[in-house]
């Protein structure tokens, strides 16, 4: 990571891995998910080298029992995303819309 991103948010972002899924980030494991079907974001800020350090980002699937009908492969199968943020920013999926039609009846919404 280069030594400008020192101070950012960094965020590992997995939209599909199936099935039993475990990851490392430098050694330390961030994350285990056991369905295939969802995605998942793991913030690595604190375990993150910067300048010439290598960082190391491990994931192991274990596909030995079947979760669904439809899919019967093993691995990461959606896309895979390194993000890096601003420290104050919106929580990925933090802000959603829930649309309320408002009925007015003489002039007073209820």
């Amino acid at each position: 990571m280069p030594e400008e991103d020192k101070g950012k948010h960094i965020e590992l972002q997995f939209d599909g891995i199936a099935t039993y899924a475990t990851i490392w980030v430098n050694g330390t494991i961030m994350h285990r998910n056991w369905c295939g079907y969802t995605s998942m974001y793991i913030d690595i800020t604190q375990y993150v080298t910067y300048g010439n350090d290598l960082n190391t980002i491990a994931v192991r699937v274990d596909a030995h029992s079947q979760e669904g009908w439809w899919y019967e492969g093993a691995g990461i199968y959606r896309h895979t995303w390194l993000v890096k943020r601003s420290p104050v920013h919106i929580v990925t999926d933090g802000v959603f819309a829930n649309p309320v039609k408002k009925i007015l009846t003489r002039g007073r919404s209820l």
